[in-house]
């Protein structure tokens, strides 16, 4: 390879073409500023580059005004996203090579070397020591224009002072030395000259006869009043170390350098490089494609500044940029265009990842969105010391050892939002077994945006509190029970209820008084709902600590020695059925010695006012939001939630308490109100005509969609006019059958959800039905051959026409009795053979679903 001349004299129209070339990194600066200004990135020291000082602190710093003096700031205009893009990702693409090359040397600190190739205003080596980052040297060459203008400014903000660097004899207008950062004037098509500025022992000589020549020797120390010095100025310029060298690690950076430079002198640069440096990288960042319309017309933009490219064979596309380094020395090269690394990077912090449907980096995902949100990070497990057991909501004691699958199970099953995410492993964190701590690690998993499965790990920590189980607090207070009832002070309690065996009085009272006391209320005037929670209470034994039970109204009221009980139905119950509740204590007395207070608790629940096959009116909002029902829905089911279905398109919903309260509704009518029709026709709903729209919600696969013609049966023989209308009941419903419906075109209903439908002039059905009649209700109730236990004897006659609705619903409905404990009924017909010979349709309920009563019988010793 041939050597470039030692000196080659500079031309006028090369000088033209060297102040081209300095605009477009004026304009570079400037676009790098409006990123910066906007928050594209971070960079604190482009402004301070950029930014005139009102006083000058470095005699470099009174240089008059030279081609390529970067503006102020303020001056540089706004640039559009797409240049404030493009500016991010390539100073962002430098950085990270840059970093990733200092990770890969050993002892960076002594052995990491960077030149960087016509570097401009560039604030690389202040952004890594920001970084915490250290390497041994940073050197930058370029025009001296551009490096008179930038010693100048880095001379005018004392944060911008290297290290170690001498003011008096570091810094020139050109040339900065310091031991980890260089800045050098030097002529990158003089490759002699590169030589022996990078690897020569002394700093550059002044340029006898430079336009933009200052001389040190001339101006004082302004700042300790000092006059200049006598010696000539050539004799401050001291020795220093060669900028690099040859035997160590040198990362070489270029942006937009090689392409104004001739084929021969970039080829003859990096030739030498790759030669000199056996440890190098070569980072080169510039433009491809220039024979595209876009080169086309950004070669013709640069030309009207009198800046042309040459090096454009190197420049036609990633494989000539790739065989221009490996033709010269480079043993290997890759090469990305811009749109590649955009895509490539997360677009919050820009961190190169391999593709994911999010397009985001971990961290960054995990900043947004955490998975675990729904599920507490602590929680309580009650302990009985006595038993060594824990508990297991609602009321049952289990044995478990420390660390065991059995209390890990336990731990899991009290942790909410469990079913949001997917567990992929579990485990404990030990602890001190003294410490009341029980610490599980959870890994989760789930999808989040994109189809990407994110997984998170998390501690939750259980705090152990004590509480003692009812047999050990009965050991304690040796409470050894007999079949007695002794009513609290002021509690009246029908007769009914102090008499009867053990089986059937489910409260045992202590010799003390209430202390505690829990009233349901549901207002309606048919209590089904009361009556599905007193089975569930009974199923679960979750009544065993009352003192006694008071029935109201509206109601029942619980009575019981203490807090805690009470507090532990009432989490019952809002598990059971949808309601709220209150609570409150009022102070009965306080012991001044030893300062300990007595109140009494009460709590306030209300059930919510509907109950199974009530027909109400929805609020738009609510049935907006349940998928676009329609507002006129029936009460299919009330569980620990509502369910809804529209009788007219099939479509079901649940709406839980917390929705209930927030849009409340209430039922159209009575259940007296609901009248008689008999059915002259049905005929189901074809599969191409059922209504189907955007958004809709799920439909009942149990129910079929039908078109029935009724008639009211009071009118039956007298009038010939049939209704029409559509029903969810067609799987049930043929010609001559019986069913209750709401007749609305009849009713007086008085709902302010109803009115609104009415105002808006929306279609409402003249008669919505709800159920079956399953002949005669007296017989069915005689050829019934199971039954439900109450709480206590004599209940049975109270609201006794709601209850046997209940018994009905339950016959008609199997899932509604899955959580119901049935019992065969002895007093029942005492022919089962009735069953089968009977061609009376009635809904049945199985022998296989029943349960065997258990009688205790009176004790031989005459007790009861």
């Amino acid at each position: 390879m041939e050597s470039a001349p030692l000196h080659t004299p500079v031309s006028s129209v090369e000088k033209l073409s060297d102040l081209a070339v300095i605009s477009t990194n004026d304009e570079a600066a400037n676009s790098k500023f409006s990123a910066v200004m906007l928050g594209y990135y971070d960079d604190s020291f482009l402004p301070l580059l950029l930014r005139r000082c009102a006083k000058p602190s470095h005699p470099i710093a009174t240089s008059p005004s030279i081609p390529g003096t970067p503006p102020s700031a303020g001056e540089p205009s706004r640039k559009t996203p797409e240049i404030n893009r493009g500016h991010w990702l390539r100073v962002h693409s430098v950085e990270q090579l840059t970093e990733a090359f200092l990770s890969s040397v050993p002892d960076p600190e002594h052995n990491a070397q960077i030149l960087s190739l016509g570097a401009g205003y560039d604030t690389l080596f202040w952004r890594l020591k920001a970084k915490g980052l250290c390497f041994k040297k940073l050197v930058e060459v370029d025009l001296p224009e551009v490096v008179v203008s930038k010693c100048a400014r880095i001379s005018q903000h004392p944060q911008l002072i290297p290290p170690g660097l001498d003011q008096e004899h570091g810094i020139t207008d050109r040339y900065l030395r310091s031991p980890h950062y260089d800045i050098l004037s030097v002529d990158l098509r003089k490759r002699s000259e590169v030589e022996t500025a990078l690897l020569g022992s002394h700093a550059p000589s002044p340029l006898v006869g430079h336009p933009y020549r200052r001389r040190l020797s001339s101006v004082g120390d302004e700042r300790n009043n000092t006059p200049p010095p006598s010696a000539p100025s050539d004799q401050l310029l001291t020795p220093y170390p060669p900028p690099l060298d040859p035997s160590l690690p040198l990362l070489v950076i270029s942006e937009c350098v090689l392409i104004y430079l001739s084929e021969g002198a970039s080829g003859s640069l990096v030739s030498w490089i790759s030669k000199t440096f056996d440890k190098s990288v070569f980072v080169n960042y510039e433009m491809i494609r220039l024979s595209s319309p876009f080169g086309i017309q950004l070669r013709e933009n640069l030309s009207s500044w009198g800046c042309e490219l040459q090096s454009l064979t190197s420049a036609v596309d990633l494989e000539s940029q790739i065989e221009r380094f490996t033709s010269r020395g480079f043993t290997s090269a890759r090469a990305w265009d811009m749109n590649t690394i955009w895509n490539s990077l997360s677009p919050a912090c820009g961190t190169p990842i391999p593709p994911n449907p999010a397009n985001t980096c971990v961290p960054c995902l995990r900043s947004r969105i955490d998975i675990t949100e729904a599920i507490p990070k602590q929680g309580t497990l009650q302990w009985c010391k006595g038993c060594e057991r824990y508990l297991n909501p609602p009321n049952q004691w289990v044995q478990c050892a420390l660390e065991s699958k059995e209390l890990l199970s336990l731990c899991l099953k009290r942790l909410k939002g469990m079913n949001t995410v997917r567990l992929v492993d579990a485990s404990f964190v030990w602890t001190e077994p003294h410490s009341k701590r029980i610490k599980v690690k959870l890994s989760v998993q789930k999808e989040v945006q994109g189809g990407a499965i994110l997984q998170q790990v998390f501690v939750v920590e259980f705090i152990v509190a004590n509480q003692m189980c009812e047999a050990c607090h009965r050991t304690e207070a040796k409470d050894f029970w007999k079949a007695v009832v002794q009513v609290p002070g002021n509690v009246a309690m029908p007769q009914a209820w102090l008499t009867g065996r053990e089986g059937d009085i489910f409260f045992k009272i202590p010799s003390r008084p209430a202390t505690a006391l829990l009233t349901v209320r549901q207002k309606v005037d048919h209590r089904k709902t009361m009556f599905y929670l007193e089975q569930m209470i009974l199923k679960h034994n979750a009544h065993e600590n009352t003192l006694g039970i008071k029935p109201k109204h509206e109601g029942l009221d619980f009575f019981y020695a203490n807090e805690n009980q009470a507090r532990k139905l009432v989490d019952f119950i809002s598990a059971v059925v949808p309601c709220r509740s209150q609570h409150s204590k009022k102070q009965i007395s306080h012991d001044a010695h030893s300062n300990i207070f007595n109140y009494k608790f009460s709590w306030s629940v209300d059930i919510v006012p509907v109950c199974k096959n009530d027909i109400v009116t929805l609020p738009v909002k609510l049935a907006r939001s349940l998928g676009s029902m329609s507002q006129l829905a029936v009460v299919h089911r009330v569980g620990n939630t509502i369910r809804l279905i529209d009788p007219r398109t099939a479509q079901v919903a649940d709406v839980t308490h917390v929705v209930y309260y927030r849009h409340p509704f209430h039922s159209l009518a009575a259940a007296k109100s609901l009248a008689e029709f008999t059915v002259m026709d049905v005929e189901p709903v074809p599969f191409k005509e059922l209504p189907s729209f955007p958004g809709q919600g799920a439909t009942s696969e149990r129910h079929v969609l039908a078109d029935c013609w009724v008639v009211r049966s009071s009118e039956l023989g007298i009038s010939s006019n049939t209704i029409h209308c559509r029903t969810h009941l067609g799987a049930l419903l043929k010609p001559g059958d019986l069913v209750l419906g709401l007749d609305l075109a009849n009713t007086n209903v008085n709902d302010q959800n109803f009115e609104k439908m009415v105002a808006s002039g929306m279609d409402i059905p003249e008669v919505i039905l709800v159920r079956k009649i399953y002949g005669d209700k007296a017989r069915r109730k005689r050829k019934r051959q199971w039954k439900v236990k109450r709480m206590a004897e004599g209940m049975e006659d109270i609201d006794e026409g709601a209850f046997t609705e209940f018994l009905d619903d339950l016959e008609e409905d199997p899932e509604y009795r899955t959580g119901i404990n049935i019992y065969k009924d002895p007093k029942g017909a005492a022919d089962l053979e009735v069953e089968a010979s009977d061609n009376e349709e009635f809904p049945r309920i199985s022998l296989q679903e029943m349960m065997d009563d258990l009688t205790l019988e009176d004790d031989p010793m005459g007790e009861k």
